[in-house]
């Protein structure tokens, strides 16, 4: 019975400390470590270092923004925008919204895609015929 109420009771406290890193964002920037909760429960952010940000960071990270610009907390992220770009919510608005260098493929990496494509579709067809 006692082995039965410590596994019980371990359960409960992992359970615990499971929800509570579903529900929060901990933001470690260079001069504070920061907790936040989510607008909603998951994984994705769950611990974001940013400390060595800029302004391009932003991008990859748009619910973490978001949050801190809803809980009135965007100066935390002011060191990762241009301090003579005016206010600091609308720069990381429009960070998020706007990407400095938007991602781009090479046409060497699409082909090489194309052709892992077709012979994947082609040995599929084989197993099929």
């Amino acid at each position: 019975m006692k082995t039965f109420f410590r596994l019980f009771t371990l359960g409960l406290i992992l359970t615990g400390w499971g929800l509570s890193a579903l529900s929060l964002h901990v933001i470690r920037t260079p001069g504070r470590l920061m907790v936040i909760p989510k607008d909603r429960l998951g994984i994705r952010d769950t611990y974001v270092d940013a400390r060595n940000w800029t302004i391009k960071d932003l991008h990859e990270h748009p619910a973490v923004v978001a949050r801190l610009i809803h809980l009135d907390r965007s100066q935390v992220l002011a060191y990762a925008v241009d301090p003579r770009g005016g206010a600091v919510q609308s720069q990381l608005v429009d960070a998020v919204q706007h990407p400095a260098d938007p991602p781009t493929t090479s046409p060497v990496v699409v082909e090489k895609v194309k052709d892992q494509f077709n012979t994947a579709s082609k040995t599929v067809r084989s197993i099929f015929d």
